[in-house]
């Protein structure tokens, strides 16, 4: 992407490029590339340079005699001559006021890429000028993070800067998704040469802010089950009238009433406070706890009047996307294209419907999960049936499990002990992990050392019905639970599978298997 303008004749552009390949590509035409007479052309004649290099790689060929040609002097010098001309150049016949040019290098997946080309990486950032600068992108940690292949140059604190999106507050992955949207859509403004541009994009606005007991009270006005639904609309508009709920200044409760709160004091016999009550101090500490666990009665209730859980508004999408701008990217596209408007007019619009919204949601997430098998994963049929079995397991548990789902919130962060794995099989569930977690469809929060920890991304939410906000709390789960689910190849087998761990692990959940034994 280029911010800025230059202005110069067009005797004086094939000049440089003439000089710039004079200098450093006059084998162009040897090794069957066009040589370029302008800038755009220069920039051509560099993809397809590197399409060589790659198909070079594929074919395993000798990547000498291409190497040859350019006589490197050190790692990474051609590119830093290049930004440094390219730049010099900009700099000479810019505007005023365009400021100082730079080049990006932008490497996405380093996760993997292999040890020596990790180092090399690392010694091209570590000799980075003003000029050329890189931005490494990776999913899971990077072992030899400082190492290059300079004699006693390491790379550190000084040299780059890490930015940890996992850890990321909620506030500031907001800000950078919303910086992100507003890069993407004008520049896609500017490609249909629309008159239109995005100064703030607020995602509050476009999709709403997250009202959890409007989707519920929506759920039940659609819900076949009428007693249902007529019970708890009344017990939560009773509610809504009490001194507890009056003056609520965190949820607007004044068009809705608290239908998950009913939900949550009814069935956990929570005993709220009144006025004359000592403890109605504490009355917002113990409306806090209630809000804790939301998505849970949320989901519990949808699942027991059988209505699916609609998926929508601002921070749901943000959280579904587990920190991740590309899952972001994906849940925002799909919103787009269902909407049916043009980009002028998606960008202005106010309250996206929730029914466009949970569509979209939905065919995203299913989109992602039913991309495993077509992945470039070394086993991508042991890590679909592996996610599908974890997903499924977390589903039931965040939903299924009555007073306990409600009581031990959003359980679904599975603890291995890795202490006694030995070598075959059982490291082989490991390597699983490990790939389905750089794929984005786990997400390892500890993944050295022992125990280990990961959980079903996210983004997976909307396809399986679980918490959109992810898990919260640990079950425990064993190298034997993982491999009957990533080696079971019969479909009914893998239900199986599922059903005996959902009895070790939730066995009060109705999916689980009985353990009452049959009489026949």
């Amino acid at each position: 992407m280029v911010e800025g303008y230059f202005r110069c004749n067009i005797s004086t552009e094939k000049k440089f490029i003439k000089n710039i390949f004079s200098n450093n590509f006059s084998f162009a035409s040897d090794i069957g590339l066009k040589i370029p007479v302008t800038i755009i052309d220069f920039s051509i004649f560099i993809n397809q340079f590197r399409k060589k290099l790659e198909n070079f790689a594929i074919k395993k060929s000798d990547p000498l005699c291409l190497i040859d040609y350019i006589h490197p002097h050190s790692v990474g010098y051609l590119g830093r001559e290049l930004a440094k001309e390219l730049t010099s150049f900009c700099e000479r016949f810019q505007q005023k006021g365009s400021g100082d040019w730079y080049i990006k290098v932008c490497f996405d997946e380093a996760e993997f890429l292999e040890d020596n080309q990790k180092t090399l990486i690392n010694s091209i950032v570590r000799l980075s000028t003003s000029y050329l600068f890189f931005i490494i992108s990776y999913i899971s940690d990077i072992e030899k993070m400082s190492e290059t292949t300079l004699s006693n140059l390491t790379l550190g604190s000084a040299d780059r800067k890490i930015i940890d999106l996992d850890n990321m507050d909620n506030s500031r992955f907001r800000s950078f998704a919303e910086g992100v949207s507003k890069v993407r859509v004008n520049a896609v403004l500017k490609d249909i040469k629309s008159q239109t541009s995005v100064k703030n994009f607020n995602l509050t606005h476009l999709l709403g802010k997250l009202n959890l007991n409007y989707l519920l009270k929506k759920s039940l006005n659609k819900s076949e089950n009428k007693d249902f639904s007529k019970k708890w609309l009344k017990i939560s508009e009773d509610y809504q009238m009490s001194p507890f709920f009056k003056g609520d200044s965190d949820e607007d409760l004044s068009s809705t009433p608290p239908i998950y709160q009913s939900y949550l004091i009814e069935k956990l016999n929570i005993k709220l406070p009144t006025p004359d009550d000592p403890n109605w101090a504490r009355r917002k500490q113990e409306s806090a706890e209630i809000r804790k666990r939301n998505v849970s009665a949320y989901l519990c209730m949808c699942d027991e009047m059988g209505h699916e859980p609609y998926f929508a508004y601002d921070r749901m999408v943000l959280q579904m996307s587990d920190k991740c701008i590309r899952d972001f990217l994906r849940q925002m596209d799909n919103i787009f294209k269902k909407s049916r408007k043009s980009i002028e007019k998606f960008i202005t619009a106010k309250n996206i419907s929730v029914e466009i919204q949970n569509q979209s949601l939905k065919n995203a997430s299913h989109e992602k999960k039913d991309f495993i098998k077509r992945s470039l994963l070394k086993a991508p049929n042991e890590i679909e049936r592996l996610i599908d079995g974890l997903a499924q397991i977390t589903s039931s548990m965040h939903a299924k499990n009555g007073i306990t789902s409600l009581k031990t919130h959003e359980r679904g962060i599975f603890v291995l002990d890795t202490n006694n794995i030995t070598q075959g099989n059982n490291s082989e569930i490991l390597e699983l992990i490990k790939q389905a977690g750089e794929a984005g469809y786990l997400k390892i929060r500890k993944g050295y050392g022992s125990p280990w920890k990961f959980q079903v991304h996210a983004s997976l939410a909307a396809a399986y019905f679980f918490s959109y906000r992810g898990s919260h709390n640990e079950v425990k789960i064993s190298i034997r639970d993982l491999k009957d689910l990533a080696f079971s190849y019969d479909d009914e087998e893998h239900k199986k599978k599922i059903k005996y761990l959902l009895s070790r692990v939730s066995p009060n959940d109705p999916n689980a298997d009985s353990k009452q034994k049959s009489l026949w």
